[in-house]
């Protein structure tokens, strides 16, 4: 089952470089991290938001560090 987040939501991350298409993770690039869907393309990455609010973005490869896979989202208490 794909983790789901909600409004204040923590991240369990699971540190790692090596993301497939399609997966759930943190990455940061120019100094910010986000939470998104990585694709890999020819020269950049594709960050795919689960919420559709937010924009697809589109930074160049040598921009960005994957962090890690989101495992889980944990309610705070």
């Amino acid at each position: 089952m794909e983790p789901k987040a909600s409004d204040g939501d923590y991240a369990v991350i699971e540190e790692t470089h090596d993301v497939p298409d399609g997966v759930l993770a943190v990455i940061c690039c120019d100094g910010e991290c986000t939470l998104k869907r990585v694709y890999h393309k020819a020269d950049h990455l594709e960050l795919r938001p689960d919420n559709p609010a937010y924009k697809i973005l589109r930074p160049k490869l040598k921009d960005c560090r994957i962090i890690g896979i989101v495992k889980s989202f944990h309610r705070k208490a």
